[in-house]
């Protein structure tokens, strides 16, 4: 930490803006120097919506498995350690559940996926986009962005905001929105996403960001669309039909990449060979928050303790 509080004096830094799980890290270094630029929320309000949790074999066992149920490490990320399970199999083999990692069940909900992000101050929000996930690596690493209207989503996001009227912070919400027209958050992220692929070439979510003030919201251009091409040149191919090949050419050939290399796919391989990983857990090798030994030991009081407010009636959950 010493080395971060001397490059913020050195170079006059006024915020910090998270990009990726360097928040945890940042948001517990108990440092003032670390905290008063931090754009982000306090880390006590950072805890995963109640869910079951599961700290032994037992406990996975004691599931109802007549249900569908997405089964998947407490801290985690995008697909990583995801199980799907069907109702009525047998649990995976391969789930590692233990002192260290503990998973939690949720209810598998089915339909349309959306991302949003949004910049939140004082209970308002000062920048927003959402967009569909059309075109993904694995199902669920979305490498295709594009701006639309969507107003439950943004009617929902503007009230998280609401609740929050002490915080300044990147908030990305990940939904589900069923048949039935049900949504469904699914996944909070107090940080960066690739919503901000979106406001390329404007000004207008640098302005929100430093602006404590700024109004009206700063909003993505509807239909404005950004692709990670060496992503979208690896899709995941399953169940596609004419129709969708060439759709997703007509989005390969047709969009601006958010960066552009010619050797950037082959270093990809490259690295994915030497790592002996796949590539969607290489994006992330060395830029993910692992808890583990006392680190853990502390994110887990931190949200007993949390929890205990909120049964304690301390705080609306």
């Amino acid at each position: 930490m010493e080395l971060r509080r001397r490059t913020i004096r050195e170079q006059n830094i006024d915020m910090i803006i998270p990009l990726h799980e360097e928040i945890f890290y940042l948001a517990k270094s108990a440092e003032p120097e670390i905290l008063d630029r931090l754009f982000a929320p306090d880390l006590k309000i950072l805890h995963c919506p109640a869910t079951r949790l599961c700290k032994s074999k037992e406990d996975m066992l004691g599931l109802d498995l007549s249900k569908e149920l997405a089964l998947k490490p407490v801290f985690g990320r995008a697909k990583s350690g995801v199980h799907h399970h069907l109702p009525n199999e047998p649990l995976p083999e391969d789930i590692r559940v233990s002192d260290e990692i503990h998973y939690v069940a949720q209810e598998w909900v089915t339909g349309s996926a959306y991302c949003s992000y949004m910049v939140i101050r004082k209970g308002s929000v000062q920048a927003f986009d959402v967009y569909p996930v059309t075109e993904t690596l694995d199902g669920s690493s979305c490498v295709y962005f594009k701006a639309i209207e969507h107003d439950g989503i943004r009617k929902y996001c503007e009230q998280v905001a609401k609740h929050l009227p002490d915080t300044g912070a990147q908030i990305a919400m990940d939904f589900i929105e069923t048949p039935e027209g049900r949504l469904v958050a699914i996944e909070c992220n107090p940080r960066a996403t690739s919503g901000i692929h979106l406001y390329s070439r404007t000004t207008h979510l640098a302005r929100a960001l430093v602006d404590p003030n700024h109004y009206p919201p700063s909003l993505a251009k509807i239909g404005a669309h950004r692709q990670i091409a060496p992503g979208m040149m690896m899709w995941e191919k399953k169940d596609v039909n004419v129709k969708r090949y060439l759709q997703h050419q007509k989005r390969l050939m047709s969009s601006q990449d958010v960066v552009f290399t010619p050797f950037l796919l082959t270093s990809y391989y490259k690295i994915c060979q030497e790592r002996k990983m796949k590539l969607p857990e290489m994006f992330q090798w060395d830029l993910t928050w692992e808890a583990q030994g006392e680190e853990l030991a502390w994110a887990r009081r931190l949200l007993e303790e949390e929890d205990e407010k909120e049964e304690e009636g301390g705080r609306p959950s």
